[in-house]
């Protein structure tokens, strides 16, 4: 999968999300804001853009700005578990989530590259 950090993501707080700015029905994932804490609750990108890095972009730019306004993130989506648990670089400090069993965000990993592509993007 590539990433590209080049993609316009803006946070369109009226829907709750963090969308595309060119297309925010083509990618975007679901937020929840509750006091100090900002949810990541669902990852969605359309078939047509799937393998651009758009998910990947969407997860980077929402722990930015969830650091940048000094929130605490709850990865509630699998995407988002997932692209944490294999980004050594992502900002455990700021992210909550009560333990899986061991081996449930492998196994949930496994079980999306496994998906047919026409499969629910996300």
């Amino acid at each position: 999968m590539s990433t590209n950090e080049d993609l316009p993501v803006e946070r369109d707080d009226d829907a709750g999300r963090f969308v595309l700015a060119d297309a925010s029905d083509e990618g975007y994932i679901e937020v929840e804001q509750d006091g100090g804490r900002l949810t990541l609750i669902h990852t969605e990108v359309a078939q047509q853009r799937q393998g651009e890095g758009v998910g990947c972009t969407l997860v980077r730019t929402a722990l930015a700005d969830a650091e940048r306004r000094g929130l605490t993130v709850v990865p509630e989506c699998d995407f988002v578990a997932c692209w944490l648990d294999r980004t050594p670089t992502a900002p455990e400090s700021s992210t909550s989530r009560p333990p899986d069993p061991p081996g449930t965000i492998e196994r949930r990993c496994r079980q999306r590259a496994r998906r047919p592509a026409n499969d629910d993007p996300l």
